[in-house]
């Protein structure tokens, strides 16, 4: 279940993307969002394999939908490990994957921005930035809160509390 739901993730971010504009505010980040989403499906002995799914949807995100190679699959994985420290000490509900959620957004817009103006893709601007990260949220904010809301009825199939800390 788990893996239907980060393929639809994926998918989905790629079908809404190519439908909106790029000056819309709705920028989503689903694929990375579905990594915090998933989280509480792993138990604290599977944080290995958590990564490692971490890693490869970051890497089928950069061959897909960015034409790199390695760096969505690092940040990921470096996400993915936030995820654990945070979760090892809030409770897993929604409230704390909403923040949980919110963090993920902006560290993740924030290494982007910087690897592309370090390459020099783009110029640095704070403004730019700061848009990049505010237009992502409406959007995310409803994937997150549908997300999560599926993810407690797959765990609640397998018996896995999600107000426990994983």
């Amino acid at each position: 279940m788990k893996i239907a739901f980060l393929i639809i993730s994926f998918l989905l971010d790629g079908i809404i993307s190519v439908n909106l504009s790029q000056n819309t505010i709705f920028l989503p980040l689903f694929a990375l969002l579905s990594i915090v989403l998933i989280y509480p499906t792993f138990r604290t002995d599977k944080h290995n394999i958590y990564l490692l799914i971490a890693a490869s949807i970051g890497l089928l995100y950069d061959i897909v939908y960015m034409n790199t190679l390695f760096l969505n699959a690092v940040i990921f994985t470096g996400l993915g490990y936030i995820c654990i420290k945070i979760f090892s000490v809030l409770p897993v509900n929604i409230l704390n994957t909403y923040v949980v959620s919110f963090a993920i957004v902006v560290i993740y817009r924030i290494a982007i921005f910087l690897f592309l103006a370090l390459i020099q893709a783009i110029s640095f601007d704070v403004t730019s930035l700061f848009y990049s990260v505010v237009n992502s949220f409406i959007l995310n904010l409803i994937y997150v809160s549908i997300g999560y809301l599926i993810i407690k009825k797959i765990n609640g199939m397998n018996k896995i509390a999600l107000s426990k800390k994983v």
